[in-house]
């Protein structure tokens, strides 16, 4: 889904249903994974909205270091390279501490700060604790945050199905609820808009107009059918 983003920022692409509002150039901070996992991934990706990436580089560091100790040499490199957007993947590894402690998130936020852009930051949740909406450790994981967004999935054979639920914002209001569906195959990765018909952790969450809106998207039907 980060990927997907990063994605549509740099190319305009439709990918997750609407255009951005701009264009950016992205760049993947990523102290969980490897090179090869994300540009494998983002093949797929391509090849499955035939996206042209011409002109379009894909900008990634693997980090070791904590980003509060990183900050000033990548806010150099963002300057350098007219960086719009960065991906964090993921504060666990990001934070170098105990996330669990305040002062852990507050260190983040204040590196995330000094980046001077737009900064994605990938959260995890406890597993054990399905009603928590907030990532797992303290909760200024969220409350430092200007926007925060839950992803829930739900595996459905080769489709995952993936709903988003807006949980906080600053500065505009939340938007509703919506789902995406990413069906996997071994060359290619497409995405697709999903409805609270095909995705039951969506349905579950959404507003009974909103379910009943999505049942009439394909035309009218009965109050029964309903």
């Amino acid at each position: 889904l980060a990927l997907a983003i990063m994605l549509a920022l740099q190319t305009g692409s439709l990918l997750l249903g609407q255009s951005p509002r701009r264009l950016v150039k992205g760049l993947y901070l990523d102290w969980e994974s490897s090179n090869y996992s994300h540009i494998r991934r983002l093949r797929k990706i391509v090849k499955g909205h035939n996206i042209e990436m011409a002109g379009h580089s894909f900008k990634y560091q693997r980090c070791v270091q904590p980003l509060s100790e990183i900050a000033r040499s990548l806010a150099k490199r963002i300057a350098a390279e007219e960086i719009g957007f960065v991906i964090v993947d993921s504060v666990a590894g990001a934070s170098g501490g105990e996330i669990e402690k305040s002062s852990e998130a507050i260190k983040l936020f204040n590196a995330v700060a000094r980046l001077k852009t737009s900064t994605l930051l990938i959260a995890h949740v406890t597993k054990t604790n399905d009603t928590s909406t907030k990532p797992f450790g303290s909760t200024y994981w969220h409350n430092e945050a200007r926007s925060t967004m839950e992803v829930r999935s739900d595996q459905d054979e080769d489709i995952n199905h993936l709903a988003l639920f807006h949980r906080k914002t600053n500065d505009e209001r939340r938007e509703k609820p919506f789902g995406l569906a990413f069906q996997t195959t071994e060359d290619e990765i497409r995405i697709t808009p999903d409805t609270p018909d095909t995705s039951e952790i969506l349905a579950k969450e959404m507003p009974a107009k909103d379910k009943i809106m999505a049942a009439l998207a394909d035309g009218d039907k009965t109050v029964e059918k309903i």
